[in-house]
């Protein structure tokens, strides 16, 4: 691919996360550095917990102790410190309704660590410039992309049971990802990008999501800038590949990470 030297391209964060719901998720994550069992049953009650209120909590957690193989697994200082942790990260955000966020936010820290550590064995270049929750600037203008509103579009929302609402009122617009890095890489300090989306589950990928990042490869390929596009999710890569594909004509241009690819490069 041939080297525009005018290109200029920056990343800028945007995305502002609530302070309380950051500590807990540092909380959870310490957690899972300590083993991959400790992954494993994390990654299962957050995603099996979205509504889950105060007010259920203990009967709901209960029954998911009882009922769940990785939580057995375990030792039991490791459910002492699963069951003290959740029970707290639980109370706090709750009061805040802030449980669906911080479920969301823990899945991006997940991920940030994996890709981080994939990025270190793979890419051989001058990280350049690297944010999370970033918007793309190309030659001083933010690639920002509007969801179609036609009939057609809002028909395949339907399709995939995603609820947007009539014409004028579509989810909108979107302007970032959850992981941006720039790097140069070779003697001529060629630049290549690389770009992550994360979701807790596989349905949490709309249009919108899937049309943002296509439209900023799209500009990518425009100014002659090599890159990486990938969607991450804490399910099995199949379901995730079978929801893109859903949700754009051309998925092959994005790379699928499901849990396991997730769980290798988080312990690389």
């Amino acid at each position: 691919m041939e080297k525009n030297e005018e290109t200029e391209i920056r990343l800028c964060r945007k995305d502002m996360d609530d302070a309380t719901l950051c500590q807990c998720v540092d909380v959870l994550v310490a957690l899972v550095d300590d083993d991959v069992l400790v992954f494993d049953a994390l990654t299962n009650i957050i995603q099996v917990s979205a509504h889950w209120s105060m007010k259920i909590f203990s009967e709901r957690y209960k029954k998911w102790k009882e009922d769940s193989r990785d939580y057995k697994r375990l030792s039991s200082v490791q459910m002492d410190s699963i069951d003290k942790a959740l029970r707290a990260c639980f109370c706090k955000a709750d009061s805040m309704d802030g449980w669906p966020k911080l479920r969301g936010m823990f899945a991006e820290r997940i991920v940030e660590r994996a890709f981080f550590n994939w990025y270190e064995k793979n890419v051989c270049g001058l990280m350049w410039q690297c944010e999370t929750g970033c918007a793309v600037y190309v030659n001083g203008k933010i690639i920002k992309y509007t969801c179609n509103e036609s009939k057609m579009q809002q028909e395949w929302c339907r399709q995939i049971f995603q609820k947007c609402l009539p014409n004028g009122n579509c989810k909108g617009d979107r302007e970032t990802v959850d992981i941006g890095t720039i790097t140069l890489i070779g003697g001529n300090r060629e630049i290549c990008a690389c770009f992550v989306e994360t979701k807790l589950m596989p349905q949490g990928f709309h249009f919108l999501d899937v049309g943002y990042l296509s439209y900023l490869r799209q500009c990518m390929d425009d100014e002659h800038i090599r890159c990486k596009m990938v969607v991450a999710s804490l399910s099995e890569c199949a379901m995730v590949r079978n929801r893109i594909d859903k949700c754009m004509v051309d998925g092959d241009c994005i790379e699928v990470w499901g849990v396991d690819e997730i769980r290798k490069w988080f312990y690389a």
